[in-house]
C-alpha cells in the first residue's frame, strides 16, 4: 500500500513539474486575446489514476473583452475500464463551464458549473488548459476527483 502511495506521489510531482514546464513554455512572445480562444476545440481526455477511460471533447469556448470565458463541452465515453459502463459507450453528455482565460501566460482556467447528462457519465470537473503560440492546440490537466491526473488536449476546428 505504501508503495502505491508513493508512486502516486511521484506521479503528481512529475504532473506539477511537467505542468510549470509547459505553462512557462507556453507563454507567447506577445499577450494572447480573448479571440485566441474564442473557438470550437476538438480532443481527447484521459485520466492517469482511472487508466482505461478515454472520452471525446467538443468544446465550444467563448471569450469576452473581460477575458471571462463560457462555454459547452459535448463529450462522448470512447472506453471505461468498467464491465458495468460497456453499454454506455459512445453515449454523450454536455457539461457547462466558466472561468477566466490569462492572455499574458495563454492559460485558461474554467471550470464546469452543471450538466447535461441523461446517461450519467459526466462528471463537473475544474481545467487549467494552455493555449499553443500558433493557437492550435489548447492542452492541460484537468481535477479528475482530486488528484489532478485528467488530461486533455484539444485542436482547434
Amino acid at each position: 500500500m505504501r508503495a502505491v502511495a508513493v508512486h502516486r506521489a511521484s506521479l503528481l510531482a512529475h504532473l506539477v513539474l511537467l505542468f510549470a514546464v509547459l505553462l512557462t513554455a507556453a507563454i507567447p512572445a506577445q499577450a494572447a486575446s480573448p479571440a485566441d480562444v474564442t473557438a470550437t476545440w476538438h480532443g481527447l481526455w484521459t485520466s492517469l489514476t482511472d487508466r482505461g477511460y478515454l472520452y471525446e471533447a467538443n468544446l465550444t469556448l467563448s471569450a469576452d473583452a473581460a477575458n471571462h470565458v463560457t462555454g459547452t463541452i459535448h463529450w462522448t465515453l470512447r472506453q471505461s475500464p468498467r464491465a458495468n459502463e460497456q453499454a454506455k459507450l459512445n453515449l454523450t453528455g454536455v457539461e457547462y463551464v466558466k472561468g477566466t482565460f490569462f492572455p499574458d501566460a495563454g492559460v485558461v482556467k474554467m471550470n464546469g458549473v452543471s450538466l447535461d447528462d441523461p446517461n450519467h457519465i459526466l462528471g463537473v470537473d475544474q481545467y487549467r488548459l494552455i493555449l499553443s503560440d500558433d493557437g492550435k492546440v489548447l492542452g492541460g490537466i484537468t481535477y479528475d476527483h482530486g488528484p489532478w491526473t485528467g488530461q486533455i488536449q484539444l485542436g482547434r476546428q
